[in-house]
């Protein structure tokens, strides 16, 4: 963002304002203020140029339990963040409907459910180990016989002679 003459945008305001008009998860995760865009010699804004983001370090109480670790584990290993609190925000951290989906499978291999509706509504680690069932973990797929291509030895033949040429 890059303030008018004289006013410096407050990225918090602003991002109370989006979230009465949007949905969390169309809310940027982070806002930066600039003193001006950089642009190119078009006159367009160089997006190179832009620097990193920065995310903000959030105080957030620790969490506590099983299911609050869990859902912890699961937003820091899809998120790529090193810490999350019980309070901080999914889409604060960088979430997104991908990410959703991201959480939610590693959560059900270590055996707990929820849906991504749940993440996408609740975000945050405490509301939803409230919602967190406990579930067998889902086992390693095995894939099927026949879902397995069987090559007799003509057909393997052919596709080594095949790699082969490849190679050379």
């Amino acid at each position: 963002m890059v303030g008018g003459e004289g006013h410096q945008p407050e990225p918090a305001r602003v991002r109370d304002g989006l979230r009465e008009t949007m949905p969390d998860f169309m809310v940027p995760a982070v806002l930066m203020v600039l003193p001006a865009l950089p642009l190119n010699a078009n006159g367009k804004v160089d997006r190179r140029a832009l620097p990193d983001p920065e995310v903000a370090a959030t105080v957030s109480r620790e969490v506590s339990g099983a299911a609050e670790s869990a859902l912890a584990a699961a937003f820091a290993e899809a998120l790529s963040v090193s810490r999350v609190g019980a309070s901080d925000s999914f889409f604060d951290l960088g979430g997104d409907s991908i990410r959703a989906i991201q959480v939610v499978s590693r959560l059900r291999a270590a055996g707990w459910l929820i849906s991504v509706g749940d993440v996408l509504t609740l975000h945050t680690v405490e509301k939803l180990a409230e919602r967190a069932v406990t579930v067998e973990p889902a086992p390693a797929a095995e894939p099927a016989a026949e879902d397995l291509m069987v090559l007799d030895d003509d057909d393997l033949a052919t596709l080594m002679s095949a790699l082969a040429e490849e190679g050379s």
